[in-house]
C-alpha cells in the first residue's frame, strides 16, 4: 500500500507537525508514503494502488480537490478534518468572514463521501457521526515520547538561553499572523494583570519577532519562530503554558506541554478542556482577563499544585498522546478501509472507539 498524506500549503504549524510525525511513523513501519502540499502533487501521486490522507476542512482547492480526485480515481480516502463541532461559533468578531459559519455548516457534510473520518476528540467524533460520515475514529494528536522536568543547573541554561533568569514565566505558542484565533489581544491583556500581581513574570513568546506588538509588552521574550528542538526547550524553560484561543480544534501545544510535565491554563474554547479541567491545569471563560490571570498566578505561586498538574498531564500522554499508538491506530484505520469487508463494516455514522475516544 502506498499513502498520500495531503495538507493545503504544508504552512509550519500544528497540522504539519502532526502530518509529518504521522509519515515518519509510517515510513518507518515500511510504508510508502507521499505528501502534498498542492493539487499537482495530489494529481502527480494520486494514481494506482493509493490511499489518500487529506488533513483540513478549510476553504482550499487543493483539501477539496484531493477529496474530489480520490472519489473520481476510485481510491480509498480518509479525511482528518481538524474541525471540533464549536467551530461556527468562533466566526463572531470576524467581519465579512462570517461566511465562514456557512462554510462550517456544509462543508463537514463532504465526510459522507470518505471511507474513515478520523476525529481528535469525542465531541468532534459525534458531530460527524451525526452527519453520516460512514466510519469515524478517534485518533488524537501524538508526541513521540514524554521528558520529566529538567533539574537545575539544566534548566537554568536553558532558560538563560531565552534571556531568563529565575522569574515565573508564562510561555504562549502563536504566530501573530493568527491573533484573532489565538485570542492574542487577550493574552496580552491577561498577561499584564498577571503583571500587577506578579511584577517579575515573564512571557516567553514562541513565533514571535521582537517588532510584533505583543513583543512589546513589558515582561515580554520574543523567541521568534522555533524548530522542533528549541521548542522543546521552550516548553522545558517555562512555568505553565497559556492557550488563548477562541477556537483550537487540534490543541497539539496542550500536549506538547503536557509530554514536557508543564501545566497549562485554557480558555473553554479549547478542545482538550475537558482533559485539562481540574488534572492537568485550570481552565477558565474565554476572554475572562482575571480568571486567566489568575489561573496563571495560581500555578505560579502554588509550585505543589503546578507539579500535580504537570505530572497528570504526562500520565495523560503516555495513557493516549503517543505517537506509536497513534501510527498504530491509523494504519488499522487504512487496512480496514482497504478491504471490501472494511468499507461496510462500520454502519453509517458509527464511531470506533479506542485509546483516544477518551478525549
Amino acid at each position: 500500500m502506498k499513502v498520500l498524506l495531503v495538507y493545503a500549503g504544508l504552512s509550519p504549524g500544528g497540522v504539519t507537525a502532526d502530518l509529518r510525525n504521522l509519515e515518519g511513523g509510517l515510513l518507518a513501519r515500511g510504508i510508502e508514503v507521499a505528501v502534498a502540499g498542492d493539487l499537482a502533487g495530489v494529481r502527480r501521486h494520486a494514481r494506482g494502488d493509493v490511499l489518500v490522507h487529506v488533513f483540513s476542512c478549510l476553504p482550499s482547492a487543493t483539501t477539496f480537490g484531493a477529496i474530489a480526485l480520490a472519489k473520481a480515481r476510485r481510491l480509498r480516502l480518509i479525511w482528518t478534518p481538524v474541525f471540533h463541532p464549536s467551530r461556527p461559533r468562533s466566526w463572531v468578531g470576524y467581519g465579512p468572514l462570517r461566511i465562514m459559519e456557512v462554510f462550517d455548516r456544509i462543508a463537514p457534510r463532504v465526510a459522507r463521501l470518505a471511507d474513515g473520518v478520523i476525529a481528535a476528540t469525542d465531541a468532534e467524533a459525534a458531530h460527524f457521526q451525526r452527519l453520516g460520515a460512514r466510519r469515524v475514529e478517534v485518533i488524537a494528536p501524538a508526541v513521540d515520547k514524554t521528558t520529566a522536568r529538567l533539574r537545575e543547573p539544566e534548566r537554568a541554561r536553558v532558560r538563560a538561553s531565552f534571556g531568563l533568569r529565575d522569574e515565573p514565566t508564562v510561555l504562549l505558542v502563536a504566530r501573530p499572523d493568527s491573533a484573532r484565533r489565538k485570542g492574542l489581544p487577550f493574552a496580552g491583556a491577561a498577561f499584564a494583570d498577571l503583571r500587577s500581581r506578579l511584577p517579575d513574570a515573564r512571557l516567553l513568546l514562541v513565533g514571535h519577532g521582537p517588532a510584533d506588538e505583543l513583543a512589546r509588552q513589558a515582561g515580554a521574550v520574543a523567541a521568534g519562530w522555533c524548530d522542533a528542538e528549541r521548542i522543546a526547550q521552550a516548553y522545558d524553560a517555562a512555568d505553565v503554558l497559556m492557550v488563548s484561543s477562541i477556537y483550537e480544534g487540534l490543541p497539539r501545544a496542550v500536549v506538547e506541554a503536557w509530554s514536557h510535565e508543564l501545566p497549562v491554563a485554557v480558555t473553554d474554547r479549547v478542545a482538550l478542556a475537558p482533559l485539562v479541567h481540574g488534572r492537568a491545569g485550570i481552565v477558565v471563560p474565554s476572554a475572562d482577563v482575571p480568571a486567566m490571570a489568575g489561573a496563571l498566578e495560581v500555578i505560579l505561586t502554588e509550585p505543589g499544585r503546578a507539579r500535580e498538574y504537570g505530572t497528570a498531564g504526562r500520565e495523560l500522554v503516555e495513557d493516549r498522546f503517543l505517537l506509536a499508538d497513534h501510527v498504530t491506530r491509523t494504519m488499522a484505520l487504512y487496512r480496514a478501509v482497504s478491504t471490501t469487508d472494511g468499507r461496510t463494516a462500520a454502519a453509517p455514522g458509527r464511531a470506533r472507539r479506542g485509546l483516544g475516544s477518551r478525549c
